[in-house]
């Protein structure tokens, strides 16, 4: 149940719920802040509530990447290999995109760049280990991704073939 407390001229309401942090809003009236409390009620009941909604406006796909290799990679039979990838992956310019911001666009002309770099293979593995990452982020770390933009871009060998005969 939420508090509400006068401060000054403005009400403000306090929700509390176990696993969230406090959340505090101050109203001009009693009135909207019973109702901004009853919404936010409703979320902390239904599992919308994120403990900061805008999360995805500040993680970058750096950060999402280092928290992988700190935490994901070392239990890993090949984490030597995995975290060499991940450190030169993380000096890319995709990894300064929020998550937010990151789209297939993106990971199309990063495909598309290191390409030219590398062969096929490798690009497909710097692709899937940036999937897996972001995988894991939206199924063990809870965060609100809404889905996975590398599963929207085309790699495999059919369309390296493809690119290679035009």
């Amino acid at each position: 149940m939420a508090t509400f407390r006068k401060r000054g001229s403005t009400g403000q309401a306090v929700v509390r719920r176990k696993g969230l942090p406090p959340l505090t809003k101050s109203f001009p009236t009693k009135a909207n802040a019973l109702l901004w409390a009853r919404q936010i009620e409703h979320q902390a009941d239904t599992g919308c509530l994120r403990d900061d909604p805008r999360i995805l406006a500040r993680l970058t796909l750096g950060d999402l990447l280092r928290r992988y290799k700190d935490e994901i990679t070392p239990r890993k039979r090949g984490r030597d290999p995995e975290t060499a990838v991940l450190v030169a992956l993380l000096r890319r310019p995709i990894c300064a995109y929020t998550l937010e911001q990151l789209s297939a666009k993106h990971l199309a002309e990063y495909r598309d760049l290191r390409r030219e770099e590398v062969g096929p293979a490798t690009v497909n593995k710097d692709l899937n280990l940036i999937q897996h990452a972001i995988k894991i982020g939206q199924q063990e770390w809870g965060l609100p991704i809404p889905h996975n933009a590398v599963t929207m871009v085309r790699t495999g060998i059919h369309y390296w073939l493809t690119g290679m005969m035009s």
